[in-house]
C-alpha cells in the first residue's frame, strides 16, 4: 500500500509541475505580448491617448510581472515536497 501512496503521491506531485510550467510559459507568452503592444504604442500614438495607453500597458506588464514572481515561489516550494516518503 505504501508504494500505492507514494506513486500517487509522485502523480499528483508531476502533474503540479507541469500545471505550473504551463501557467509559467502562458504568462511568458503574455509578457512578450504585452511587450509587443508597447513598441507598436510607442510607433502609433501621440498625445494623452498615447499616454493613457502606455500606462494601461504598463500595468498589465506589472500584472504579469507579478504572476511569475508568484510561479517562481510555487515552483520553489514544488521543488522542497518530497515524493518518497509517506508522512
Amino acid at each position: 500500500m505504501k508504494m500505492s501512496e507514494s506513486n500517487i503521491k509522485q502523480q499528483l506531485h508531476e502533474a503540479c509541475l507541469e500545471f505550473i510550467d504551463n501557467r509559467f510559459q502562458a504568462v511568458k507568452k503574455t509578457i512578450n505580448e504585452i511587450q509587443e503592444s508597447l513598441l507598436s504604442e510607442t510607433k502609433s500614438s501621440a498625445g494623452d491617448k498615447h499616454e493613457t495607453g502606455r500606462a494601461m500597458i504598463q500595468i498589465e506588464r506589472e500584472k504579469a510581472g507579478n504572476q511569475l514572481a508568484e510561479i517562481e515561489k510555487t515552483k520553489q516550494i514544488l521543488s522542497k515536497i518530497n515524493t518518497q516518503h509517506s508522512q
